[in-house]
C-alpha cells in the first residue's frame, strides 16, 4: 500500500523516468484520504486543512493523463479497509480513457488489504513498456 502509493507519487512526479508500474492496494487521491494524517502530515511537511498543494501534487489521480502515460498495473480489494480503493478505481478508470490498453486493473471483491503472490505476479507481467512518449 506504503509502496504502491508511492510508486503512483514518483511516477506522477518524474514520469520521463518510468515505463511502466504495479501498485498494490494504493492511495491515488491524497485529498480525500482521511487515516494516518499525523504521519502523512509529517512527512509532507503541511497540514492538509491549512495547504492542500502537497497533498494534490502527490496525488496521481490529479491530472493521470498527463503524468501516467505510461503501462500501470493496479491491484485493490474491495474488502480493504485500510486504504479503501475507490480512488484506485477513479485513476485506472481515467488512465483508461486517455490511454486505452495502458492500463490494467485486478479488483478482488473479496481481497483485503493485500495482494497474493499469484495476483501479483499476474499484474506484474501486465506492464510493459507499452507507448515510450
Amino acid at each position: 500500500s506504503m509502496g504502491g502509493t508511492s510508486a503512483l507519487t514518483f511516477a506522477k512526479l518524474h514520469p520521463d523516468m518510468i515505463a511502466g508500474l504495479t501498485a498494490f492496494n494504493p492511495l491515488a487521491d491524497h485529498l480525500s484520504y482521511g487515516k494516518f494524517q499525523d504521519a502523512i502530515e509529517a512527512s509532507f511537511g503541511a497540514k492538509k486543512a491549512e495547504n492542500p498543494e502537497p497533498f494534490r501534487v502527490r496525488s496521481a489521480i490529479s491530472a493521470p493523463w498527463i503524468y501516467l502515460p505510461m503501462a500501470v498495473s493496479i491491484t485493490v480489494g474491495g474488502q480493504d479497509m485500510t486504504i479503501p480503493p475507490e480512488s484506485a478505481r477513479t485513476l485506472a478508470k481515467r488512465i483508461a480513457e486517455y490511454h486505452p490498453g495502458t492500463v490494467f486493473m485486478d479488483d478482488d471483491p473479496d481481497r483485503g488489504h493485500e495482494t497474493n503472490y499469484e495476483d501479483s505476479m499476474r499484474a506484474i507481467g501486465k506492464i510493459s513498456p507499452v507507448r515510450t512518449s
